[in-house]
């Protein structure tokens, strides 16, 4: 909507409208469109940029054809209290996540016990009963020594009521909590579309001066509505 800002109240110049779903976004690349304004006395138009950015990156993407269940977004926060291995000084954790044959590796937090990873991983879940595992170990020259690892079921996540989860670390060296944060798309659309639209305005031309003595001082005001 485009208004024209005054001290007592702000006069309408027009607004326009669009539907997202009309348009075919390709990520990361800006769509330029040109929006007549409408309604009583409007004229004019607004140019406008947008930029569709994902949320999933493209390679997890998942559609049919894939006959996934979905896509498990891992945000690996912190640890908290964890088993010293080092004799000397204190231990380099770092964390090592597996869905089914997919397992990735987080950044090596050197001399701590309370490390802060904030590292973020995706991974496509193909049947019902996968686990995410988490094995914690301390980085070493000559050989990564255990720290202590947890598993939980995705079934059961998908259950939880929040996705903060904390969950400590077992076995024989297992000792502190594992912070994480997990949301899970299920494949319920041929394509996980989920992502951000940025909008930049561009210009404006030919409005409707509402001024009666000076020119207007107009702004835009944007607004998202839901389906």
């Amino acid at each position: 909507m485009a208004m024209d800002k005054d001290v007592l109240s702000s006069d309408v110049l027009g607004s326009a409208s669009l539907s997202l779903s009309d348009y075919a976004f390709e990520s990361d690349k800006p769509l330029d469109m040109y929006l007549p304004l409408q309604g009583s006395k409007a004229r004019g138009h607004l140019q406008l940029r947008l930029t569709y950015k994902r949320a999933i990156p493209d390679k997890y993407l998942v559609t049919f054809a894939d006959n996934p269940m979905g896509v498990l977004s891992t945000l690996l926060v912190k640890g908290e209290k964890l088993m010293d291995r080092d004799l000397l000084g204190k231990s380099d954790p770092f964390m090592e996540l597996s869905v089914g044959n997919t397992k990735v590796k987080s950044s090596v937090k050197n001399g701590t016990l309370n490390p802060v990873w904030n590292d973020r991983f995706w991974f496509r879940t193909q049947s019902s009963g996968q686990t995410l595992n988490l094995q914690c170990w301390d980085s070493d020259v000559l050989h990564n020594e255990d720290m202590g690892g947890v598993s939980v079921e995705i079934d059961q996540m998908r259950s939880w009521q929040s996705n903060d989860i904390i969950m400590p670390l077992e076995g024989k060296y297992g000792k502190g909590d594992v912070f994480m944060k997990v949301t899970y798309q299920y494949s319920d659309f041929t394509e996980c579309a989920q992502g951000l639209i940025q909008v930049k305005v561009i210009s404006a031309a030919n409005l409707r001066d509402t001024d009666t003595f000076t020119t207007a001082d107009p702004y835009i005001y944007l607004k998202l509505k839901q389906q």
